[in-house]
């Protein structure tokens, strides 16, 4: 299946709504998230009356979605009807005071519902309760471009074309293998790490101590139209690919919806 085709311009995050299966779409170029439902469907944006700056993660948890736009705020909404709630900062690590500098891109929820945010300026990654409350911050050496979290809630970080597994106390796994070019999008379902490859349209399958498992191609015929792959979620039967680059031909994109090869 395809979503948005002729609607989406630049797909970067993807969010599934835990619930009633919507797919929520971070479009980085439409500023917009849009939310449509288990066919494909178009549903409604996200509250336009709060302008999103250049929107690339969102994430769902506990009835909200959960937005990162290159601002330094996190914004949230009602996941069922779209409506803005409110919006948090980030904190850098060792201070206590909210840095309104951030610009935010990665975002991911651990096993305890906490939302963790990855600051691209400054390289490090803020965890906070859903209403923004401050839990901790640790540094990173990379930028959190896109992230996701182990079942041990080790952090997945991809940016500057190199995937990490860390925790707060520095790095865990580097993830590697023949072929991987440039990792974009992550996300972790039942024991495997998923990577998105954007410059061979495949998708990377690892256990979450980097152990290489198997590639997933994606039709690459389409990767001079298309773009490589962004964004991804997993479901327990659908994985879910955001494709789009404005510096192709035409500034356009799509998400393409795939299901297990029986």
């Amino acid at each position: 299946m395809v979503i948005g085709e002729g609607k989406l311009r630049n797909p970067r995050g993807i969010a599934i709504h835990e619930s009633n299966g919507d797919i929520a779409i971070a479009d980085y170029d439409a500023e917009c998230v849009f939310v449509y439902n288990t066919q494909g469907k178009y549903r409604f944006n996200l509250d336009t009356t709060q302008q999103l700056n250049s929107p690339c993660g969102v994430v769902y948890t506990s009835g909200k979605y959960y937005v990162t736009d290159e601002s330094a705020y996190v914004r949230y909404y009602n996941a069922d009807d779209g409506k803005y709630c409110g919006s948090w900062l980030s904190v850098k690590p060792g201070h206590n005071v909210d840095n309104d500098n951030a610009s935010l891109w990665g975002i991911c929820v651990d096993t305890d519902c906490n939302l963790l945010v990855g600051d691209i300026s400054g390289n490090y990654i803020s965890k906070h309760t859903g209403d923004g409350k401050h839990i901790n911050s640790f540094n990173v050496d990379i930028q959190p471009v896109y992230m996701a979290v182990t079942s041990h809630n080790n952090v997945i970080i991809s940016g500057q074309r190199v995937v990490q597994i860390v925790n707060q106390d520095g790095l865990v796994h580097r993830v590697q293998c023949p072929g991987m070019s440039v990792p974009h999008g992550v996300c972790f379902h039942s024991g495997v790490l998923f990577v998105c490859d954007s410059d061979s349209a495949n998708i990377l399958c690892f256990t979450q101590d980097a152990t290489h498992l198997t590639t997933i191609p994606i039709d690459k015929q389409q990767h001079d139209l298309w773009g490589g792959c962004n964004g991804m979620a997993k479901s327990n039967s659908k994985l879910i690919v955001s494709r789009g680059d404005a510096c192709v031909q035409h500034i356009t994109g799509r998400v393409e919806v795939y299901t297990h090869k029986k």
